[in-house]
C-alpha cells in the first residue's frame, strides 16, 4: 500500500488521472482480496490496467 500511495502521488503531480484511478482500482482489489469473505477471484485486471495507464 505504501508503494501505491507513492504512485498515486506521482500520478497526481503529473495530472495522469487515468493512472491515478487505475491505482485506486488496484488498491480496491488488494483490500477486497484481504477480506476473509472475499471470493477467490483472479485480481489481475486492475493490476494490468494500472501498469498500462502508469507505464510502470
Amino acid at each position: 500500500m505504501e508503494q501505491s500511495h507513492r504512485l498515486k502521488n506521482w500520478a497526481e503531480g503529473r495530472k495522469l488521472w487515468r493512472c491515478y484511478t487505475a491505482v485506486l482500482g488496484a488498491e480496491a482489489e488488494m483490500i477486497a482480496a484481504s477480506l476473509p469473505t472475499a471470493p477467490q477471484a483472479e485480481g489481475t485486471s486492475a493490476w494490468q490496467e494500472m501498469r498500462a495507464m502508469c507505464g510502470r
